[in-house]
């Protein structure tokens, strides 16, 4: 499900700028060139997420969706969502993140979501589905946190 986030007019994909943060050069790779097939003309990358944020803070117009892998060395993808969100620029606060991670976890899903996340990717995504996913981030899409039972407070009807 999406929910509208972000107000600003949507960019198309042939004027986007994606930066992959991802620890595996063939994951890495595979990527940019699935990027490049859809026709993305701005791809860089980083290895981790360290490395990610000082590209970004040095020059916050890198790019403006990212693809960010969960299982990275030092810092995983949910914190470096987290320090992203709490930049002091605002850009980089409203930067569209695709999550993408090869755990199909409901609680990692529900963790990212709360950080406002345009998309949530299970490994390996084919180009369908990362094609969609860019299209939901760069219309300012963000996907909703999902309510279950165990949110709700049961009923109080011990003695």
């Amino acid at each position: 499900m999406m929910a509208d986030g972000n107000k600003s007019p949507a960019l198309s994909l042939k004027s986007a700028s994606v930066l992959i943060v991802e620890d595996q050069n063939f994951v890495r790779e595979l990527l940019s060139r699935l990027l490049t097939s859809l026709s993305i003309p701005k791809v860089s990358s980083a290895r981790s997420a360290e490395d990610a944020l000082n590209n970004l803070e040095s020059d916050p117009d890198l790019a403006n969706v990212l693809i960010v892998d969960f299982e990275l060395p030092g810092m995983n993808g949910v914190k470096f969502i987290e320090t992203l969100r709490a930049s002091a620029h605002h850009q980089l606060k409203e930067m569209p993140v695709i999550m993408l991670t090869g755990h199909n976890d409901l609680t990692l899903y529900r963790d990212a979501a709360r950080l406002g996340i345009s998309a949530f990717l299970v490994k390996p995504a084919g180009p369908g589905t990362l094609k969609a996913a860019l299209e939901e981030a760069l219309a300012g899409r963000r996907v909703t946190v999902p309510r279950l039972a165990v949110d709700q407070q049961p009923p109080s009807d011990k003695v």
